[in-house]
């Protein structure tokens, strides 16, 4: 039988390694590696906890036939969820739980490494459709052995939808929260703006800045425009009075 230690210390290690050789090639921040690294680990730990562990032994998948152990199917949304709450188990609660949080890390990761997929009509589907590609892929697998591998729960892509809309939620909230923090706010003395300012704001003030000179220089250009006429008008005055005494 092939187990979850298994899978994580066989894929973990050379998929890691790839991911950050890419990241460097790519020449990528350094959050956008971490989180690229992150998602990446998750994404093993999740196929190691939901696909395995995967019985490989012919006399066990036999004796499991032999009993009628065959695959479970439910197709009752909320059937699986109403038995664990009523059974009152620790275990069953427990087990709830885990499928309604097992896609929020990804809700969350994704779009930081995709802003482009920070809408709720794109992160969704996108947790709908891995959820269904996990329980397919169960099902299939218990099909092909003919036993009760892992069961098809509707629950499950309920639950784990249901988690992604936790996952993308707490992503707005958290990246609402930095905006916030980050807001320029100005020193005590009315000094320049914090070191976290936005980009933003230092363009708007930078170009606030150049309207006021621009301004400056046009009432200064004015100014000198008005003392040369001024001049030049006395100057005339002055030669024609001159012409009149002669």
């Amino acid at each position: 039988m092939i187990g979850h230690d298994t899978v994580l210390w066989l894929c973990l290690p050379p998929v890691l390694l790839a991911v950050a050789v890419i990241q460097v090639r790519g020449r990528s921040s350094f959050v956008h590696a971490f989180v690229a690294l992150t998602l990446a680990a998750y994404a093993i730990v999740v196929l190691a906890l939901t696909l395995f562990p995967l019985p490989t032994s012919g006399r066990y998948i036999a004796d499991t036939r032999a009993n009628g152990f065959g695959p479970l199917m439910n197709t009752v949304p909320l059937r699986t969820i109403r038995k664990a709450v009523a059974s009152g188990s620790s275990t069953a609660a427990l087990q709830v739980v885990g499928n309604a949080l097992m896609l929020a890390p990804l809700a969350m990761l994704l779009p930081m490494l995709r802003p482009g997929l920070a809408r709720w009509r794109r992160i969704i589907p996108i947790c709908f459709a891995v959820s269904c590609a996990i329980e397919l892929v169960q099902l299939s697998v218990s099909l092909a052995m003919g036993i009760h591998y892992k069961s098809f729960d509707v629950d499950d892509i309920l639950l784990n939808t249901v988690g992604g809309v936790v996952g993308f939620g707490a992503f707005l909230l958290g990246r609402r929260i930095v905006r916030v923090v980050r807001r320029p706010t100005p020193h005590s003395d009315g000094g320049p703006v914090g070191r976290f300012s936005d980009a933003t704001d230092i363009v708007a003030r930078a170009r606030a800045q150049s309207k006021l000179c621009e301004k400056e220089a046009m009432d200064l250009a004015l100014q000198e425009t008005a003392a040369v006429r001024a001049s030049r008008s006395q100057k005339g005055d002055s030669v024609r009075s001159h012409a009149r005494h002669r």
